[in-house]
């Protein structure tokens, strides 16, 4: 059975450590977050301004594998391993939520 999509618009994505260092160094641009959620076109993703680019309610195991693969996972034991790490309960068939986005910052004015 599907989760229905919550109906509150989100507009803040969080990251800390490594991830944040990958958003701000452009390679991670992609998030799985749990549960079926909306977020706005507009968005703060740890204190920048964003762009949603997409979103995409499914459940963990209908994912493609170009998602894990973008998060630099390359086979599924070690897509479920570090998800875990975050969202303890996971299960192949949880309800998730892709979302991609672009930071609006010039890429001049990022610190590498």
């Amino acid at each position: 059975m599907s989760e229905q999509p919550s109906s509150a618009i989100e507009t803040k994505l969080e990251f800390h450590g490594r991830f944040l260092q990958y958003i701000l160094g452009g390679t991670k641009r992609v998030s799985i977050r749990l549960g079926h959620r909306n977020f706005s076109k507009d968005l703060e993703v740890s204190g920048f301004r964003a762009k949603l680019n997409y979103q995409k309610h499914t459940v963990l195991k209908a994912v493609p594998f170009s998602v894990f693969e973008a998060e630099g996972w390359t086979n599924m034991l070690q897509v479920m391993f570090e998800l875990r790490k975050v969202y303890p309960t996971i299960t192949w068939d949880t309800p998730v939520t892709i979302v991609e986005f672009h930071l609006n910052i010039p890429a001049d004015k990022v610190k590498k």
